[in-house]
């Protein structure tokens, strides 16, 4: 069976999807290789239509399958939707079609704007108890802060939590 955008996108909305990195080895190997920086971006642009905790593997098997022109392409995308997305959704679903070692990669101008948008998030936020933590876009900030230019303003805000 050949492949096609289609199919593509009814295997990822499919009930029965597997949610593991090697059902979605198997699943993108099934896209040819010029294809998958395409269908990554057609994912990330169609992202608020799935539950990406489901796709990270997806995410990440894409990402990894990426040839250097078609990663520079991806990031391209989500560099210039950064510049502008204000909804903390829309903030949070587009780093989660990211690795955090790929936040350097980026563009430069969107990334202290997304990094101050997630330190205000930790400022308004506070620990509620043993899980209980409000300001849930500055969560973020776990995973990325090692690669964050403001990672000082970043580390101040999470001290004040304590």
């Amino acid at each position: 069976m050949a492949f096609t955008v289609e199919s593509f996108f009814n295997g990822i909305s499919d009930e029965h999807f597997v949610s593991s990195g090697r059902y979605a080895e198997l699943f993108t190997a099934e896209i040819p290789a010029l294809r998958k920086g395409e269908m990554l971006v057609a994912l990330y642009r169609r992202r608020k239509e799935f539950d990406l905790r489901k796709l990270r593997n997806v995410v990440i098997a894409l990402l990894n399958g990426l040839t250097p022109n078609q990663l520079a392409g991806y990031l391209s995308v989500v560099s210039e939707d950064l510049k502008t997305v204000t909804k903390e959704a829309e903030i949070r679903s587009a780093l989660q079609m990211i690795k955090p070692t790929l936040w350097n990669s980026l563009y430069e101008l969107p990334r202290p704007r997304i990094e101050n948008k997630l330190i205000d998030s930790i400022k308004e936020g506070a620990i509620t108890g043993v899980d209980g933590i409000s300001g849930a876009l500055g969560t973020w900030v776990n995973s990325f802060l090692e690669y964050f230019v403001l990672r000082r303003e970043a580390a101040a805000a999470l001290m004040s939590l304590f």
